[in-house]
């Protein structure tokens, strides 16, 4: 499998998926944080889409992109897959214009952001134990720091994928 468990992977991570279905492998679900539900049919050539949603699945939402064509498969955490049966002669895309794209990436960077909070807090309160009262560094401070540091990274990607 590929590495696409970034979230500023999110188009291989769709490539992955059609590459799949050409092969006769289809996506029916997802469970767990990562683990993907195929079931083995004649190939298909589908479009994968993602989308970046903190709503609730309403009927709404989910409408909205059936409406367009898109069929809804699953999701996993605040992602939601659908998938559509490619043409020959366009590309499919679930956000039709720029704004919508830099949108939705806004609002990732924002939930980055979010989490970046959460780690520096501790971390900067654990660096500051060890450098003035000279408390042994923890393994807690390091993995903050780790996560701050890919945090710092996903936002750094994202923001440079929203040069369109």
């Amino acid at each position: 499998m590929e590495s696409f468990l970034c979230v500023w992977q999110d188009d291989l991570e769709e490539k992955w998926l059609r590459n799949m279905s050409l092969s006769g492998w289809h996506l029916v679900g997802i469970s767990s944080l990562i683990k993907y539900h195929f079931v083995k049919g004649d190939p298909e050539n589908y479009n994968y889409k993602l989308d970046f949603v903190y709503v609730s699945d309403t009927e709404d939402y989910i409408d909205i992109f059936e409406n367009a064509g898109w069929e809804y498969i699953d999701k996993m955490f605040i992602w939601r897959y659908f998938r559509k049966h490619a043409k020959a002669s366009e590309t499919e895309e679930i956000y039709t214009d720029n704004q919508s794209k830099i949108d939705r990436n806004k609002s990732i960077i924002k939930m980055l952001y979010g989490a970046l909070l959460i780690n520096i807090v501790p971390s900067s309160v654990f660096i500051f134990n060890y450098l003035f009262k000279h408390d042994g560094i923890q393994n807690v401070t390091i993995l903050n720091v780790l996560a701050s540091i890919v945090l710092g990274y996903a936002i750094y990607k994202i923001k440079n994928k929203m040069k369109y």
